[in-house]
């Protein structure tokens, strides 16, 4: 309740009490993180989610938090790994393609293989406008290089 209502401090609270009375589940990990991730604390939700992905494996969306934990958290390679985990149980997940490309154009500065991820995104996702936005972005980057 306290989470749907967006009293993220008092929801982590909660959720930490829970953990310390013995509830260890994905489920309470993945929401303790997502408390701190709400709360612009990327850093302190990197454990629990990173704990929720290790007691689910196959929690995509879980998979997917952690990997913008990581990268929020400047740890681009680790990050990217994740993502492409997630493309590995869903190859059809647009974020998760843009935050691939975003890792490769910004911190590898592969506009190649940027712009794929971006390619795809767009083409499951007409409308994913971050993606359209990547591309842009990888052209004007390529245009810079040639001059």
């Amino acid at each position: 309740m306290q989470y749907e209502e967006g009293h993220y401090e008092a929801a982590a609270g909660c959720f930490e009490k829970a953990i310390r009375l013995g509830l260890k589940d994905k489920d309470t990990y993945f929401m303790l993180g997502m408390c701190f991730m709400m709360l612009g604390n990327p850093r302190f939700a990197m454990p629990y989610l990173q704990r929720s992905v290790e007691l689910g494996e196959g929690d995509t969306e879980a998979r997917f938090q952690y990997a913008l934990s990581l990268v929020k958290s400047n740890f681009a390679d680790e990050a990217l790994e994740q993502f492409q985990k997630v493309l590995e149980q869903d190859p059809k997940h647009t974020d998760a393609l843009y935050n691939a490309g975003a890792i490769y154009m910004q911190f590898l500065g592969d506009l190649e293989k940027a712009a794929r991820y971006f390619k795809k995104a767009v083409e499951i996702q007409p409308g994913h406008l971050l993606s359209g936005y990547g591309l842009k972005m990888v052209e004007k980057l390529k245009d810079i290089e040639t001059l």
